[in-house]
């Protein structure tokens, strides 16, 4: 079932947290603290928030968590438009695990969720269970449109986070385009005209 609703508050109305919630009898469907500031609020308070869904901090069995963007062979914070771009990560597992399962979710500034790039089975040859773990995930074609993003990292050992937080914010760069949307494609266009 998907539902659209609006909330308007006045900015009067409002305190500094607010929480808003969608309560069906005694069901909670949707949540989230809207923070309000007359200057930026930093993206991990907005992630904390619930912007980019629920946050899950480590358990006691994962520590060590670490990344970095990799763009043309360097360490990077943004990519241009269309680019490749690798993603590399490690963190420790603490305790041994079932079935490892690693999420990078792709949101935008405005949380809407854009992509997961999920390794069921941790895409490794033999099974993880436990140790030291250290993964690329490559990204062909950066295709979103310029901008800044949020990376979220699920780490579960089968249905049970382990962790579900920030794991980096990036910035796709254009070279002086116009975009809209979310998307962008790799296009050609062809037009002709008759003359009357």
């Amino acid at each position: 079932v998907a539902m659209g609703f609006n909330v308007v508050l006045t900015r009067g109305q409002l305190k500094e947290v607010n929480a808003i919630e969608l309560r069906i009898d005694d069901v909670v469907y949707w949540a989230r603290l809207l923070h309000v500031t007359d200057g930026e609020v930093p993206t991990q308070t907005l992630v904390n928030s619930g912007l980019c869904g629920p946050v899950y901090k480590t358990t006691g069995e994962i520590t060590d968590i670490k990344a970095q963007m990799v763009v043309r062979d360097k360490p990077a914070l943004s990519v241009p438009v269309h680019a490749p771009m690798n993603l590399h990560y490690s963190f420790r597992l603490l305790k041994p695990v079932d079935n490892l399962i690693v999420s990078m979710l792709i949101h935008n500034k405005d949380g809407l969720l854009i992509s997961a790039l999920t390794g069921l089975e941790n895409g490794a040859s033999q099974p993880i269970r436990e140790g030291l773990v250290k993964g690329i995930v490559h990204i062909i074609e950066m295709d979103l449109v310029p901008g800044s993003y949020i990376v979220m990292l699920g780490i579960c050992d089968g249905k049970r986070y382990l962790s579900r937080n920030m794991l980096m914010e990036f910035v796709v760069t254009g070279g002086g385009e116009m975009f809209w949307g979310v998307k962008t494609f790799q296009f050609t266009h062809q037009a002709e005209n008759e003359p009357s």
